[in-house]
C-alpha cells in the first residue's frame, strides 16, 4: 500500500478534529499504546497521557 501524502493526512486529521475530537483522541491513545509511548498532547492541545 502506498503511504498517503502528508497533506492528505493533515486534511483527514483536520476533518476528524472538527467532527469527532473525542474519537480522534481515543485513536491517538491507542496508537500511543501500540507504539509503547504515552500520548501527551492531543490535536486540540488537550493532555491525554
Amino acid at each position: 500500500l502506498a503511504k498517503p501524502a502528508p497533506d492528505e493526512v493533515a486534511a483527514v486529521l483536520a476533518v476528524y478534529q472538527r467532527n469527532m475530537p473525542e474519537t480522534l483522541l481515543q485513536i491517538l491513545r491507542l496508537l500511543g499504546d501500540l507504539c509503547g509511548r504515552e500520548v501527551t498532547r492531543g490535536p486540540l492541545g488537550v493532555a491525554t497521557g
